[in-house]
C-alpha cells in the first residue's frame, strides 16, 4: 500500500490560495467594522449639533427676552421658562451607546 502525497509544488500553490482567501476576508471585515464606525460617529456628530441648535435658540429666547424690556426690569417668567426648558429637556439624546 503506497500513500501518496501532493508535490511540494501543489502544496505551496493550494496554501497561496488558502492565504489569499484568508486575507480577503480579513480585510472584508476591517471595511465592514470601519464603515460601521464611522457611521456611528456620524451619527452622534448630527445628534450633538441637534443638541447645540436646541441650546442656541433657548438661549436667543433669553436674550430676546431681556432685549424686549424697556423698562428696565427683567421678565422674570420668560426667563425661569426658557431656563426650565434648557435645564429639563428629555427628548435629548447627547451620545449612544453602541448601535441601537
Amino acid at each position: 500500500m503506497t500513500i501518496s502525497f501532493a508535490s511540494s509544488r501543489q502544496s505551496f500553490f493550494l496554501l497561496f490560495i488558502f492565504l489569499l482567501i484568508a486575507a480577503s476576508f480579513a480585510f472584508y471585515y476591517y471595511n465592514y467594522v470601519e464603515e460601521k464606525r464611522d457611521t456611528l460617529v456620524q451619527r452622534n456628530f448630527r445628534q450633538l449639533y441637534a443638541v447645540r441648535l436646541k441650546i442656541q435658540q433657548r438661549v436667543n429666547g433669553l436674550v430676546t427676552a431681556i432685549k424686549s424690556n424697556t423698562q428696565g426690569k427683567v421678565n422674570e417668567d420668560i426667563i425661569k421658562n426658557n431656563l426650565k426648558n434648557l435645564i429639563t429637556d428629555n427628548d435629548t439624546i447627547l451620545v449612544t451607546k453602541g448601535d441601537k
